[in-house]
């Protein structure tokens, strides 16, 4: 019984250990709305070039949020000096208004994969910046942004 116990604890240990993050922030958006100047901003070290990475946006949104999509501009600059923009639509409901991602009473959550077995060209900081690219000049209703970096995995 003590082994099959101790076997069940490591087993958890490496799924738990296997599932950490190389980098996660989360950050809140004003209260008063996210103006279509603001940038939010990610500082983040990559020290290991040679393997493959997958990163994911973190949008949270409360359902007063009046459209079903989510334009962003996504802009990074690698150690090297080289910068790349992206330009990313986040679907956050469907077309039956029906909420994407976890859902709570007042709260929707997506964690959505944005650039999947990519591999970054240099070691040492990067920094990325988010910056909503809807027409509304301050969008309501965002109410955190965030990114998430994983190794990749088969």
């Amino acid at each position: 019984m003590i082994k099959i116990l101790t076997g069940i604890c490591v087993v958890f240990c490496f799924i738990s250990c296997g599932n950490k993050a190389v980098y996660e922030q989360v950050r809140s958006v004003p209260s008063g709305g996210w103006d279509y100047k603001e940038k939010i901003g990610f500082e983040y070290v990559i020290s290991d070039i040679n393997i493959a990475y997958d990163v994911s946006l973190h949008i949270r949104n409360t359902k007063g949020y009046s459209y079903s999509n989510l334009w962003l501009f996504i802009d990074t600059k690698s150690p090297d000096g080289n910068f790349q923009r992206d330009t990313l639509e986040v679907l956050l409901a469907d077309e039956k208004g029906r909420w994407l991602g976890k859902s709570s009473q007042s709260i929707n959550t997506m964690l959505l994969p944005y650039r999947v077995n990519v591999k970054f060209p240099a070691r040492g900081i990067y920094f990325t910046t988010i910056q909503h690219a809807m027409r509304d000049t301050t969008l309501t209703h965002i109410t955190d942004i965030g990114i998430r970096i994983d190794h990749h995995t088969q």
